[in-house]
């Protein structure tokens, strides 16, 4: 069963604890903006059987902690986006995060869990995460992605899959050293863009294209571009 805007969950001042059964049925999804019109929610309680989370079901609400189910699969497009969460606990068999999904938060910290596949555009904008590491089963990081943080350490396990890095997805951020795994091919328009701190990149073996501006701003202060590069863009 999904929990939609039309089911009454109890609730005690500006906590909302989601049962495991409503109406006789199992929990297993939360639907599209189900929460959307619930004021200011600061706590939540998540079913155990949870394995979906709908697009925009708790944006805008005042988060400032979050324990997500050890079923989810899947977390939609804003679902979170526009709280004031500082810590998240993602759970091991997610294996995707929509756009926006956790925008505008004040997350310090997140651990990408190990099988997860797909991560949308804007999914972590504008936090204030300090280091992040990239699962190898990770085959898709949309734009934007990671973009204003604070990251200062990034690092790609060993066997990363990601073929595409893509615009603006680590731009603005604080990272100082950066080796791109051999798996990616392209790297995005300023996708490292303002990075200020940024002295020393190590480019994989198989890359074809630096698109425009990917390392704009930032303070490099010797390249080798691999042999395999086919394409540098202005600014780059």
């Amino acid at each position: 069963m999904f929990v939609r805007n039309n089911h009454v969950i109890a609730t005690e001042g500006n906590v909302i604890e989601i049962p495991d059964v409503l109406d006789g049925q199992t929990i297993i999804g939360i639907g599209n903006y189900a929460f959307s019109t619930a004021g200011k929610i600061a706590e939540l309680i998540l079913p155990s059987t949870l394995q979906t989370i709908g697009n925009g079901v708790f944006e805008g609400h005042a988060l400032t902690s979050l324990d997500i189910p050890a079923g989810v699969t899947s977390i939609g497009y804003r679902a979170f986006y526009g709280n004031a969460l500082s810590s998240i606990n993602l759970p091991s068999g997610l294996k995707t995060i929509e756009g926006s999904a956790f925008e505008n938060n004040q997350l310090q910290s997140v651990t990408l869990p190990d099988g997860i596949i797909s991560i949308g555009y804007n999914a972590f904008q504008n936090n204030k995460i300090t280091s992040i590491t990239i699962p190898n089963t990770l085959e898709f990081l949309g734009s934007s992605a990671f973009e204003s943080n604070n990251i200062s350490t990034l690092n790609f396990q060993t066997g990363c899959q990601l073929k595409e890095i893509q615009p603006w997805c680590f731009s603005n951020n604080n990272i100082q050293n950066l080796s791109i795994p051999n798996s990616v091919l392209i790297i995005g328009d300023y996708a490292f863009r303002s990075n200020n701190s940024l002295s020393n990149v190590t480019f994989g073996a198989n890359l074809l294209k630096i698109k425009r501006g990917a390392f704009n701003s930032c303070n490099l202060s010797s390249v080798n571009l691999p042999g395999s590069l086919v394409f540098l863009g202005r600014y780059a």
